[in-house]
């Protein structure tokens, strides 16, 4: 068996008191923390920031594709401008994306305008 780890933080007093009824906090907190892992930005991994490079490629990227609300279960997903239905999804469904969604214009015609792209993805 791997060796274990302890690993302590702190939470403001509304957290530890919702958390006061959960019979073992531990396996809570490390389903959570688990949870929390697998649903992290590929890009970034997490930190919210992308490296001067990492922001290159994020800007080729997101010339030719556009963030849009899908019609069947209304969550936002990144689409190919050039050949939409030529393109697989980008993200796996359990990624989630943070940045604010755009009224179906791409990413490019936003940069035309003058207007910023999200961080990332």
């Amino acid at each position: 068996m791997a060796r274990e780890h302890t690993v302590c933080f702190k939470v403001d007093a509304a957290t530890a008191e919702a958390m006061q009824g959960i019979p073992n906090r531990s396996d809570f907190l490390r389903a959570a923390v688990l949870a929390a892992l697998s649903n992290t930005c590929p890009i970034c991994r997490g930190t919210g920031h992308l490296s001067p490079r990492q922001m290159s490629h994020w800007r080729t990227f997101a010339a030719a594709h556009a963030f849009e609300k899908c019609a069947e279960c209304h969550e936002y997903h990144w689409v190919c401008a050039a050949t939409p239905d030529a393109c697989p999804p980008i993200l796996p469904p359990a990624v989630p994306v943070t940045a604010k969604p755009r009224a179906r214009r791409g990413a490019a015609a936003a940069t035309a305008a003058g207007e910023s792209t999200p961080a990332h993805p």
